[in-house]
């Protein structure tokens, strides 16, 4: 996300500053000099003054041209819903729900694609969205997810929004309306009114494997460029963030991502969204160059599909702490059972070794993240679990993760 103001007027370095004179240095003017001096001084003074009101000037009509340039470009928001007192509403309009409607992942397609052809096959169904809050204009990007006009976001982008806008490739603006978010996993889903939209296809992010190329196509400091393609390279999988206290499952790439870039797409070289751009990583005190981040595709799928239907999305979670080993047995040892959970009923207990989950042996951390993320509360996972010399399997239902909060 990216949050629209104005510049901060520039100033110039010390070079363009007066030189305060050298203590202990004592020059000595004669009268004729001072006189050249004082006279030097109101030419300057003049010649500011000039400069200044040039610059408003400049300003000025700079702002006009500006503001005229984006009511032409879409990218102005003149509208804005009102309540019966004539104040901004307090939330957005909400779009009706449809069971019927659900994310695909498809294959991963067989050939690949030259970078002029994914941007010119990918970036139409990268859209650009404003949302219009007590504070301002934040934006971001957005993907179609089809062609009657569902579209896959970040939760964030539309904190505290009371309308909002989705300016799509060839410089359409449509109203938006909220189908449903969820802000732990920050995602969310928008519904405008259109036909024949160019959605996106999705793959499964549990095929990606590090070192493969992906772009990233989204909106980097909002409309002042939008449609921008970046390249790089899957650095990890499954890396755990921490994001204002929620541990989230990210995918971790080296394409260049900024506010703006918030919602997009990261696509492989066969033209497939397999994540949504949603951050990078910052310091004010380090140099970070190429951490970004984005959300699987496979993760995504599951809670898009719970906002469309039911407007509200849920984590499933088996309620437990689990460290991998390898010996004497490769696996998960539970480490801790959450008493809330259905994991206890069944009788998992600390020590135990969990080997596989839906027959899937589990060979390191991450394979268990896999398996869950295409998952919703109430599903049943099943476990093989290793107690001692015992061998046994046990079905657990998922549960709500904040239950375990």
């Amino acid at each position: 996300m990216y949050k629209e103001r104005k510049d901060d007027l520039w100033q110039g370095g010390t070079w363009e500053r007066p030189q305060e004179r050298p203590e202990g240095l004592c020059v000595r003017l004669d009268r004729t000099r001072v006189q050249k001096e004082k006279q030097r001084a109101r030419r300057r003074r003049r010649g500011k003054v000039v400069f200044t009101v040039f610059l408003l000037l400049i300003m000025v009509c700079s702002g006009v041209m500006a503001v005229l340039a984006l009511q032409q470009a879409g990218d102005w928001m003149p509208f804005l819903p009102t309540g019966p007192t004539g104040q901004q509403s307090a939330e957005m309009p909400r779009a009706p729900l449809d069971q019927t409607v659900e994310m695909l992942l498809l294959p991963k397609a067989e050939q690949t694609l030259t970078l002029q052809e994914l941007y010119e096959r990918c970036s139409p169904y990268v859209v650009y969205i404003q949302a219009r809050t007590a504070e301002g204009i934040n934006v971001g990007s957005g993907i179609i997810l089809t062609d009657d006009g569902y579209i896959l976001t970040n939760a964030h982008i539309l904190e505290g929004a009371s309308a909002a806008q989705v300016v799509l490739h060839d410089d359409t603006v449509l109203e938006a309306k909220l189908v449903g978010k969820a802000d732990r996993q920050d995602l969310a889903v928008l519904k405008v009114e259109g036909k024949d939209l160019p959605a996106a296809r999705f793959s499964d992010s549990a095929q990606l494997q590090v070192g493969d190329n992906v772009v990233a196509i989204g909106n980097p400091l909002g409309s002042t460029l939008r449609g921008t393609m970046t390249q790089g390279i899957v650095s990890a999988i499954n890396r755990s963030v921490d994001v204002d206290g929620v541990t989230m499952s990210l995918i971790q790439t080296t394409a260049a991502l900024n506010p703006g870039n918030s919602g997009g797409a990261l696509i492989n070289d066969r033209g497939q969204v397999v994540g949504i751009t949603t951050m990078k990583m910052m310091s004010s005190y380090e140099t970070i160059e190429g951490l970004g981040f984005a959300i699987p595709s496979r993760f995504a799928k599951g809670i898009a599909d719970q906002l469309i239907a039911a407007g509200e999305a849920k984590s499933p979670a088996i309620g437990i702490l689990i460290v991998f080993q390898s010996e004497p047995h490769t696996g998960l040892r539970v480490d801790g059972v959450n008493k809330k959970s259905d994991a206890w009923q069944k009788g998992l207990r600390v020590g135990d070794i969990i080997v596989a989950a839906n027959s899937v042996p589990l060979t390191n951390r991450s394979a268990l993240t896999v398996i869950m993320e295409p998952m919703g509360v109430g599903d049943s996972l099943a476990l093989t679990v290793q107690r001692g010399d015992r061998c046994f399997d046990m079905d657990v239902v998922l549960m709500d993760s904040q239950l375990f909060e």
